[in-house]
């Protein structure tokens, strides 16, 4: 299995502040950057951003992210790698070559999915865990962040939620492992 290409941080960060740019104003509030970039690690895989969309009153679009990434494939800034649809976009950044992964998320559970894009897989996996030795699942996707064994279901619409519903004090991502 070949290695995965990896790129500076400082090259991916200029490509998530380009895009974080563009795509503000189809958002509920600015995207924010997730993954390796957001943990700081000194090469990256890719950029990851956690948008919560703006709904679009053209039909034509999923939402008004939608349009936006349409524009910007249009124009030849982006190119599609995959999977492109309401919940993920696998894309790439021409310019820098760089692979970009745009997760939506809703208001509800932001923090959920800023989190679980966070990574790293390692930690991921540590949560769920936790999740269960406190009598509940953990979800990645869907409108619940726990669902606890006794019927109870929770989301979780910014990190520190998260952490509440972990019982775990909170963690700057560059120490998640």
């Amino acid at each position: 299995m070949t290695e995965k290409q990896r790129y500076p941080l400082a090259q991916a960060e200029a490509v998530a502040k380009e895009l974080v740019v563009l795509l503000a104003p189809a958002c509920e509030r600015e995207p924010v950057v997730a993954g390796s970039v957001r943990r700081r690690s000194p090469t990256a895989g890719d950029v990851e951003l956690v948008a919560i969309p703006k709904p679009s009153a053209d039909a034509f679009y999923l939402d008004e992210l939608d349009r936006v990434v349409y524009g910007l494939l249009t124009d030849g800034r982006l190119t599609s790698r995959g999977a492109y649809g309401p919940k993920n976009k696998f894309l790439v950044h021409v310019a820098s070559g760089i692979p970009v992964d745009i997760f939506t998320a809703s208001v509800e559970n932001f923090g959920r999915d800023l989190m679980i894009r966070t990574g790293p897989k390692d930690w991921n996996k540590k949560v769920m865990r936790r999740f269960l030795e406190l009598g509940g699942h953990g979800h990645a996707y869907g409108p619940w962040a726990v669902s606890w064994d006794y019927g109870a279901w929770e989301a979780a619409p910014d990190e520190a939620t998260m952490f509440g519903l972990l019982r775990w004090p909170y963690v700057q991502p560059g120490a998640r492992t």
